[in-house]
Parts: C-alpha cells; sequence; structure tokens
C-alpha cells in the first residue's frame, strides 16, 4: 500500500502541472534547487564581465574570482497537510463509483488531496511572484494573514518606478507612462511586456488609437488575439506597438486570483494596474532545502516541491504533507515597474 501510494503521487506530480505552475515559470523561468537552506543570491545574479579574446599562442586571460558579498536569501516555507482519518478513508470519493475496491478509492482520494495540496502551494508561489513584480517586495504569512518569522523581503525597488495617475479611460497613456521609467535603468527592449489588469484590458480593447494601431501592424482583434496554451493567461497580443511608448511589447491579460484569509477572491494584478518588464531580463525560481525527519533519521530534500506522509495511531490517521521554500529572485529589480490607475 505505501509503495503504491509513493508511486501513484509521484506519477500524478510528473503528469499534472499544479494550477498557475506556468505562470510562475513565465515570469521567473530560471529555475534553481538547492539542498540547504540558505540561497546564495549574490552568486547567482549576472555580473556582466567579459571573457575577453587571445592571440594565437598566448596565454589564456585571467578571469579574478569573485566571491560576492555573502548576500544570503533565506526561503520562506510553505507547508500544508491533511490528515485521512477512518471516517474519511471509508467515504465515497467523488468520481467513483460506490461499489469502487475500498483501497482504489483511497488511493483516488490521496491523488486529490495531492492536487489540491500542489495548487494551494503554486497559488502562494504566484502570489508572491505577482508582489514582486506589483511592488518589488513581499511578505510571506500563515494562513490567518500574519507575517512568519522570515519577515518581509524588499528588493529595493526604485520608488520612481511606482507610477499612479488619473487615467480614466485613457490605458495607452498609462502603459506609456509605466514604461517612461524603466529606460534610465536600462531594461532590456527585446522582449518588453506588459501585464494589464482586466479593466486595463477592456479599455485598450475600446480604445481607438490602441485597435486603429493594432489594424495598420496585422493584427486583427477578431482572429490574432489568441488564447495560448498556457491555460491562466486570458488574452495575448505579441509584439506590438503602443503609441507613446514607441517600442513593440507583448500584452498579456491575467484574470487570476486567490482567496485571501477571510475567502475573498482577489486578483494578483489588480483590475487597473499595469506591469511592465522584459523578458531578457533574467529572473530566478529557487527552491531551498525541505528538513524531514524519515526512519528516525533526518535528512533535507531539494525540490520545488516536497511530499511525505506520516502516521498516527490510535486512532489511525494518515497525514500527507506538502512543502516548499520559493524565493523568487530578480536579477535588476529595476527591471520592472507597476501603474496604477486612480480613477
Amino acid at each position: 500500500m505505501a509503495n503504491n501510494l509513493t508511486t501513484q503521487l509521484k506519477i500524478f506530480h510528473e503528469e499534472r502541472p499544479a494550477r498557475l505552475a506556468d505562470f510562475v515559470e513565465l515570469m521567473f523561468p530560471q529555475k534553481r534547487v538547492f539542498d540547504s537552506e540558505k540561497i546564495p543570491v549574490d552568486q547567482l545574479l549576472p555580473t556582466g564581465a567579459l571573457a575577453g579574446y587571445r592571440n594565437k599562442g598566448a596565454p589564456s586571460n585571467i578571469l579574478k574570482y569573485n566571491a560576492g558579498t555573502g548576500f544570503v536569501g533565506v526561503p520562506p516555507i510553505i507547508a500544508v497537510k491533511t490528515s485521512v482519518n477512518e471516517e474519511l478513508a471509508g467515504a465515497v470519493t467523488v468520481g467513483m463509483e460506490a461499489n469502487a475496491p475500498a483501497n482504489q478509492q483511497l488511493l483516488q482520494k490521496y491523488v486529490y488531496i495531492q492536487q489540491q495540496h500542489e495548487d494551494a502551494v503554486y497559488t502562494t508561489i504566484a502570489k508572491q511572484a505577482a508582489d514582486i513584480l506589483l511592488t518589488g517586495k513581499f511578505t510571506p504569512v500563515d494562513d490567518k494573514n500574519n507575517p512568519v518569522d522570515t519577515g518581509p523581503i524588499d528588493f529595493g525597488r526604485d520608488s520612481s518606478l511606482t507610477v499612479s495617475g488619473a487615467y480614466g479611460a485613457d490605458p495607452v497613456k498609462q502603459i506609456a507612462d509605466t514604461y517612461k521609467p524603466l529606460k534610465k535603468f536600462g531594461v532590456p527592449t527585446a522582449g518588453l511586456f506588459a501585464i494589464v489588469g482586466s479593466d486595463v484590458m477592456g479599455l485598450l480593447q475600446k480604445n481607438e488609437d490602441f485597435m486603429n494601431l493594432l489594424k495598420l501592424q496585422g493584427l486583427n482583434a477578431g482572429k490574432n488575439w489568441v488564447s495560448p496554451d498556457n491555460r491562466v493567461v486570458g488574452t495575448i497580443i505579441k509584439n506590438t506597438m503602443v503609441p507613446g511608448a514607441a517600442v513593440p511589447m507583448t500584452i498579456i491579460s491575467f484574470d487570476e486570483g486567490y482567496s485571501d484569509s477571510a475567502g475573498a477572491w482577489t486578483p494578483f494584478i489588480p483590475p487597473k494596474a499595469v506591469v511592465i518588464s522584459s523578458f531578457s531580463s533574467p529572473r530566478f525560481a529557487c527552491y531551498g532545502g525541505v528538513f524531514i525527519v524519515e526512519n528516525k533519521d533526518g535528512r533535507i530534500y531539494a525540490g520545488d516541491i516536497v511530499t511525505d506522509k506520516y502516521m498516527q495511531k490510535d486512532p489511525d490517521q494518515l497525514v500527507l504533507r506538502t512543502q516548499s521554500r520559493p524565493l523568487l529572485l530578480p536579477a535588476n529589480i529595476n527591471h520592472t515597474a507597476c501603474s496604477t490607475s486612480t480613477n
């Protein structure tokens, strides 16, 4: 039974990506996994040093070792668990016949629990990603919305990159104003993208200047506005010119959200917000090691998702647990700007 459960959950994890995992991968595509609690942040970020050519027969150029400053990041711990007691074990599993074999129902129930765990974990990671894109910082909190002991993580984004204004029904000006302060920080113009809130996307589709520009570029809104394979992104307009910005950028609509501690649905990207950055600016999804005690021995496991199970006797129950230690790192926090319309 134990081997069947382990195999079943492993197959599930490999074959069924968690909800919002693709959004995290899109925004922070360079994945790094560590078997330690602390992540050497300054060893991850590129220095921009040149290697140098050499003449034939000449010695190689010397590249001095960069020891870094010793700056490390301590990723917060996401952890959820579900107990399967006698009552839950014997209940009919949704989606299965009532007369299906009991152990088969139990295995399927474990898979459903694992699915819920991974979805919840990646929803939390996606919120970390959205918070960093929106504000340049995030505060990890528990399920009661209380800050945890790792404390807030602030990447120190320049204040000029947080923009607000009464843009009203002028989303084109909002996008242009969001992009302007990025230019002085050298944001790569290749791969520029704008994530727009639902209100902004709705206004763009009604904006005559923007729609006319799309037509001039051969982008017909009825045919070329596509919903890609990425299941969480709504509308993508690839490499379009935006009036006032004078550079091509990909417009992304992202309407997903989460339930807060009070149960209220909250969008990751506020309806009146615009986030602009570049896919050419490196961003890392780092995962620290998770400590687990098994067979009276403790080990640190590496991975974006770490699962384990343990038993409790009399009354008997099996506890399924899923943990993750994500720390999402932008190589240059000043390559992302955010604006919000105040009306």
